[in-house]
Parts: structure tokens; sequence; C-alpha cells
């Protein structure tokens, strides 16, 4: 966990909400103790057919090896 004091932490915001991003927890102190908990956000469940009807093809996949692109509508 990394930990950052008020003044450092205002000054390196866009820095520790990246870190934050990337699966670090951060901790910012006033006056050397703890005061907030920066946690990442947990991924939210995909659901089993939750894309159904948002694309189709214009004809069947003949050629495995073929990009996908060549048949959205």
């Amino acid at each position: 966990m990394h930990t950052f004091g008020i003044a450092e932490a205002k000054a390196k915001f866009t820095s520790i909400i990246e870190m934050v991003s990337m699966g670090e927890d951060v901790s910012i102190t006033k006056n050397g103790r703890p005061v907030v908990r920066l946690v990442p956000e947990k991924p939210q469940q995909r659901q089993l057919g939750q894309c159904v009807g948002m694309f189709t093809l214009k004809g069947p996949l003949k050629n495995p090896d073929e990009t996908f692109s060549e048949f959205y509508k």
C-alpha cells in the first residue's frame, strides 16, 4: 500500500487515481495518521446474454481466419 500526506496527495492526485485504477491501495494521512484509504472499484459482474442483439453478422463465418469487421452491418 502506498501512503501520501494530504499536500502530496493533492499535488499528485491524477497519478494516485491512476495507481488505484491499476489495482493499488493508497492511504492518505493527516499529521502522520491515516484518514482516507482509496481502493480500486470492484469490477462489475457480466451477465450471460447481456450483449444479445447488439450486433448482427451479414452472413455465416466461412473462414475462421477472416476478421469479424467484414461481417458487421
